[in-house]
């Protein structure tokens, strides 16, 4: 169940709110995270606790670059990823990193509207290409890249 002091609107009970892009609470695999927490503070390991380095959590990564190395099809190295406090923290990252304003992006319409906010905030020209059911619209976005250029 949400907790008001936390979320500030309720949805309905039949409703799946997909505003706050937060999963159902009761998704969460709370017994997981509880004894891992309390394996890591039985070893002393309190740094989870702290904001720790920028590119996240050292065994978190390598963790990660294990579970991703059998998908990708060759080793990943946990030195080579970096952990965000979600998907708007990762694109104001990426941004800051690789535009400068009046730079242009391309965005999928629909799209991740808050995408859309750290783009504005950056300066960036924003175009929208639109989806069908087999998803991005090439025809339109072989069209937008001739105009554009």
């Amino acid at each position: 169940m949400n907790d008001p002091k936390i979320i500030q609107t309720v949805p309905p009970a039949d409703t799946i709110d997909l505003g706050m892009g937060n999963p159902d609470s009761n998704l969460l695999p709370e017994d997981m995270l509880r004894q891992a927490s309390e394996r890591a503070f039985a070893k002393g390991m309190r740094s989870s606790l702290q904001y720790g380095t920028e590119q996240g959590n050292g065994y978190f990564r390598e963790a990660l670059a294990d579970f991703l190395t059998k998908p990708y099809g060759g080793k990943v190295d946990g030195s080579s990823l970096l952990v965000s406090n979600g998907a708007s923290s990762g694109l104001n990252l990426l941004t800051s990193l690789v535009t400068r304003p009046g730079d242009t992006v391309i965005v999928e319409q629909p799209t991740y509207f808050l995408a859309l906010r750290v783009f504005a905030d950056h300066g960036l020209r924003i175009l929208s290409v639109p989806v069908d059911a087999d998803g991005l619209d090439i025809a339109a976005l072989e069209e937008m890249l001739k105009t554009e250029q």
